[in-house]
């Protein structure tokens, strides 16, 4: 893939990492301490869900579903990256403090294995559907994940990268 001619002026300034204070700062994990921790926790396989909402039992079954369809087809260890958004929201979206406390319960609760289930914020405002959600997909293969759990509201003609959805 050729990205062109790049050209960079003026001094830079490389900034360390940011902490926002909030009691949420374990879950903002970069790509390279989530495939440390997938690495970790011995996955052979890594499954994504993107969410900007708290889990409602049609995502629990699908993740649980998911997660028994690896093990059919021969995955010894698959493992869950529940991947709340966590940048700005409308007036009428659940907080994402809020949010969080209730991705804890559903692990809590056993709803979902805490012992495969990896919860990190994705850095991204709450877009919808259309081009600007398009990035987010293949994103997910930079983070490790081979396999991408799709909403209804993706879409038609994203491309979504190798691997199963």
């Amino acid at each position: 893939m050729e990205q062109g001619d790049w050209l960079i002026g003026g001094d830079l300034q490389v900034l360390d990492r940011i902490y926002w204070g909030d009691g949420l700062d374990q879950y903002r994990l970069t790509p390279t301490e989530l495939k440390q921790k997938f690495k970790d926790m011995n996955a052979d396989a890594v499954f994504a869900f993107q969410l900007r909402n708290p889990v409602h039992n049609g995502h629990a079954l699908l993740m649980q579903d998911t997660h028994k369809q690896l093990l059919e087809r021969g995955y010894r260890r698959p493992v869950l990256l529940l991947h709340p958004l966590g940048g700005w929201t409308k007036d009428d979206d659940v907080p994402l403090m809020w949010r969080m406390k209730q991705h804890a319960a559903v692990l809590e609760e056993g709803i979902l294995n805490p012992e495969t289930t990896v919860v990190a914020i994705f850095p991204s405002p709450m877009m919808y559907a259309g081009p600007t959600e398009h990035p987010f997909i293949p994103a997910k293969g930079h983070l490790g994940c081979e396999h991408v759990l799709l909403q209804a509201s993706v879409p038609p003609y994203v491309n979504v990268p190798a691997g199963d959805c």
